[in-house]
């Protein structure tokens, strides 16, 4: 198996900082191709399937950055995963199948994008819906494609770095542009249309950056790791995000107490240690963190008292309008829909929204107990009475990861969101965790 280059990894950052300098209405896009073109370079080095896979995905992030796509594009990238689909059906012909608890996990995921499809009946947006539910279900069948038929060949443990990779360059990427941001006073965004989609980026790529230290890499590979660790988490601070804040934590405990005093836990602290060199760094451009963590620690103190950003507002539209459609919901992807209808009735909010900032409020706007229980059984079967050893680190992580996008759902509706990488990131970590599950680590 050919080792992945490290060296085309470093057109990111030294590509996004060259065009930081162009004029403001441009250097958010030139950062996003120079991200784009660095990627790119490193895909010529992997497999057929791996280059595939990291367009698509790098197409996905790419979608909820600032890079603008054309119109028919936009609406359809998400269905440009078919082509993997049939890819991986074509190359990896020969099929494990689940069993057990596995397999109920894996029918319970896929019954969400289901039971989103059947609710293009009732729903005021079938179009969007259907769409909308297509984009899920490739987002669920893709991973468990992966897991009875390529991981068995292969094995799981270099996707899941791909994955890591790919969303760790575009978070990296945009450090240039979030360095001019907090010298402006704004909390950084970086490649990403708002703080809020880098603090969901970065909170996830720290958990999957966790998961591959080790002491037989190179030092410059460890040296490299260890710096896009600290940026990771450089980033997220001035974010200002708390739900990611918050979410990222609870995820590093969850890690932390699974994984228990081993090797690889100290080899995580001294990867730490490694980065306080990068601290100064950041200082001697200008970047000091002390501004972004008072800031978030004054958001976090505030929060008994704030509105949330105007989360309320659309937390009271939620319940207001689960309750007239309490078991099945108003149809997938219809809140956008729905809430127009309720904002012609209220005077309390802006005229228009298409998520309620919170998944599982969502859920039950939009699919209701029923899509509710299906997703919370599922995710009680990918992360419940799982026996792991010292040896799961990269299914811990994955399972870390899996927490870190539950907590994030408080805030946030992106797990439930389709056509984006975050709900394609988080199943494909359901479906390693599935995968030890059946013994086949």
């Amino acid at each position: 198996m050919r080792r992945r280059p490290v060296a085309p990894v470093l057109v990111l950052p030294v590509g996004a900082l060259a065009v930081a300098l162009w004029g403001e209405t441009t250097w958010r896009a030139a950062a996003i191709v120079a991200a784009s073109i660095g990627l790119a370079v490193l895909a010529t080095r992997l497999t057929s399937w791996e280059a595939l896979f990291a367009g698509y995905y790098g197409l996905l992030i790419a979608s909820t950055s600032d890079l603008t796509l054309p119109g028919p594009l936009s609406q359809l990238r998400f269905l440009l995963g078919l082509p993997l689909l049939i890819w991986t059906v074509a190359s990896y012909p020969r099929s494990i199948p689940l069993r057990g608890r596995p397999a109920m996990g894996a029918a319970l995921l896929i019954a969400l994008p289901l039971t989103a499809a059947a609710s293009t009946i009732w729903s005021p947006t079938p179009a969007t819906t259907l769409m909308q539910s297509a984009a899920l279900g490739i987002s669920v069948v893709l991973p468990l494609l992966m897991v009875s038929r390529r991981w068995p060949v292969i094995g799981h443990h270099r996707d899941l770095g791909l994955v890591g990779l790919y969303l760790g360059g575009f978070v990296v990427a945009g450090t240039p542009l979030a360095i001019l941001e907090v010298a402006r006073g704004d909390r950084a965004s970086g490649l990403f249309h708002n703080p809020n989609g880098l603090g969901q980026a970065a909170a996830l790529s720290i958990l999957l950056t966790l998961a591959w230290p080790t002491s037989r890499a190179p030092v410059v590979s460890q040296f490299a790791r260890a710096g896009s660790l600290m940026l990771q988490v450089a980033l997220l601070v001035m974010s200002g995000s708390r739900t990611s804040l918050l979410a990222a934590l609870v995820g590093s405990v969850f890690l932390r107490l699974r994984l228990g005093s081993t090797s690889r836990s100290l080899r995580l602290g001294r990867a730490l240690v490694m980065c306080v060199p990068l601290l100064f760094a950041l200082r001697l451009v200008g970047v000091d963190l002390a501004g972004p963590i008072r800031s978030v620690i004054g958001r976090l103190e505030e929060a008994s008292t704030d509105d949330f950003s105007g989360r309320n507002i659309a937390w009271e539209f939620a319940l207001d309008s689960w309750r007239d459609r309490p078991v099945l919901g108003h149809g997938y992807r219809s809140a956008g829909a729905v809430y127009s209808e309720w904002s012609g009735r209220s005077s309390n909010g802006p005229p228009e929204i298409d998520a309620v900032h919170n998944g599982y409020l969502q859920l039950l706007v939009e699919l209701g107990l029923v899509g509710l229980t299906i997703f919370a059984l599922a995710m009680y079967f990918v992360l419940g009475n799982t026996t792991l050893t010292r040896r799961h680190v990269s299914v811990v992580c994955a399972q870390a990861v899996v927490v870190t996008g539950l907590v994030m759902q408080i805030g946030e509706s992106s797990v439930v969101g389709a056509g984006t990488y975050v709900p394609l990131t988080l199943f494909i970590c359901c479906a390693v965790s599935l995968r030890n599950r059946a013994g086949w680590v």
